[in-house]
Parts: C-alpha cells; sequence; structure tokens
C-alpha cells in the first residue's frame, strides 16, 4: 500500500506544473543554452570578439591555407613557421578532406549555428551547448533527478577553468571537452547492455573528439574513460553487484 501511495503521488507530481512531463528535460537543456547565451552576450550581440593572443596568433594561418586552396594543394607543411614545419601531421592546419562525412556534417551544423549570430564567438559557444547537453543527459543515465542534472551540467559548463577557454582562445579544448559526456553515457550503455546504436553513436564521438586535434585534451579523455571504468568496476565488486548489467536505482 505504501509503495502504491508512493507511486500514485509521484504519478500526481509528474503530471502538474506549467511544462508537460514529456518537455521538461528539454526545457532544462534549453535553460542551460540560454544561460551560455546570456553570459556571453555582450560580445555575441555585439559582433565582437575576444582579443586574445591566441585568437590573433590562429589567424596567421588564413593566407598560407588560402594560398594552398587557390593552387589546390592539401596543406602538408607550412614554409612560414621556423623556416617550415609540418602542417597536417602536427594537426596545425590540413586541406580539405571530403571525405570525412562525419566530420563534414558536424562542423557544417557548428558554422552554420555561428553564421546566425554572425560572429567566430558563436562558433566556440556551439561546443559549450553541446558540452552542457551532454552532462545533463549522461546525469540523466545515472538515474538523476532532472534539478541535480541541471545544476551538475551548469556548474561543470560555468567552472572557471573551462568557461575561460572561449576568453583565452584556447578554441579546440571546448570541442575536444564537448565529447566527454557522450563517450561516458555511451560507455555506460554499453557496460548495460550491448548494442548497434550506442556503439555507433560512440564510435562518431571518438571521432569527433579526434578532430578537435588537440591531443592533450585526448590524452586526459581517455584517462578520464579509463578510470571511470575502473571506478565502476570497483565499486561493483565492493558492493557485490553485477560488473555488467543496469545500475542499482536508488
Amino acid at each position: 500500500m505504501a509503495l502504491q501511495s508512493r507511486q500514485t503521488q509521484k504519478n500526481t507530481t509528474s503530471s502538474s506544473g506549467f511544462i508537460p512531463e514529456k518537455y521538461r528535460d528539454l526545457a532544462y537543456i534549453l535553460g542551460l543554452i540560454a544561460a551560455i547565451i546570456v553570459f556571453l552576450s555582450p560580445v555575441l550581440f555585439s559582433g565582437g570578439s575576444f582579443g586574445s593572443s591566441d585568437n590573433v596568433a590562429s589567424k596567421s594561418f588564413t593566407p598560407y591555407l588560402e594560398k594552398a586552396k587557390q593552387s589546390g594543394d592539401f596543406a602538408h607543411w607550412n614554409p612560414h613557421i621556423f623556416s617550415g614545419l609540418p602542417s597536417f601531421a602536427a594537426l596545425l592546419t590540413t586541406g580539405d578532406r571530403w571525405y570525412d562525412i562525419m566530420s563534414k556534417v558536424f562542423f557544417t551544423i557548428n558554422r552554420g549555428f555561428a553564421a546566425s549570430f554572425g560572429g567566430d564567438v558563436m562558433r566556440i559557444a556551439f561546443f559549450y551547448m553541446v558540452f552542457a547537453a551532454g552532462m545533463y543527459l549522461f546525469m540523466r543515465t545515472k538515474n538523476m533527478e532532472r534539478y541535480i542534472s541541471f545544476f551538475t551540467a551548469f556548474a561543470a559548463t560555468f567552472s572557471t577553468w573551462i568557461i575561460i577557454w572561449i576568453v583565452i582562445g584556447h578554441n579546440t579544448k571546448p570541442i575536444a571537452l564537448s565529447m566527454f559526456p557522450y563517450i561516458l553515457m555511451c560507455l555506460e550503455k554499453l557496460r548495460a547492455k550491448f548494442s548497434i546504436l550506442y556503439s555507433a553513436l560512440l564510435i562518431v564521438a571518438v571521432h569527433i573528439l579526434s578532430e578537435s586535434t588537440h591531443v592533450q585534451m585526448m590524452f586526459y579523455g581517455v584517462c578520464t574513460f579509463g578510470i571511470y571504468l575502473l571506478f565502476e568496476l570497483v565499486s561493483r565488486i565492493i558492493s557485490k553487484d553485477e560488473p555488467l548489467g543496469e545500475a542499482p536505482v536508488f
């Protein structure tokens, strides 16, 4: 009777409220996106940019890439840095990789979204939005309440050392970080039960992570994913839960 009463109370609570139940997760995600836009609004809506040294220095590649494009060459070697340095092999610049379909689709969406605001800041802010949504969804897969998931995603996105990247011009770090929660979520789903869908999504997320070209962040990612899986294994051994299978709901 007590269980039935709690379930009835839960259903009554879920059905009440201004926003319908099926749209509440979306509402929380939109709230996170709105918070990012409000935070960056002084730059986003003025058409300006953050004048950091890294942002200015990155523009030095533009003449080299335009020259390579006009000549039809693939950007392998940059002769203008220290009497010449590898370009593609060093993950500095690259030519048109038309065959990389996943990358083409993802970054085309990114550029189209940024173009709607008329500034390059939104191009980077886009990855913060992807990261915030991913953190929220990952916490939801861990059976967390919506407000807890929202707070976690908000705190992760606006933590000082992460939100400052867009200001100081570390623009490839947010690309890499944006995939962390999705990789963790796919690993969690696959640990519970093998799925072709989540296997495919894991491949896409890892591919986009590598497309960030930030080797340091990739290394941090590998460490994060490994430690996460190791923690899950050890905690389940201690609690005598099955190493594989759905996490218990508390």
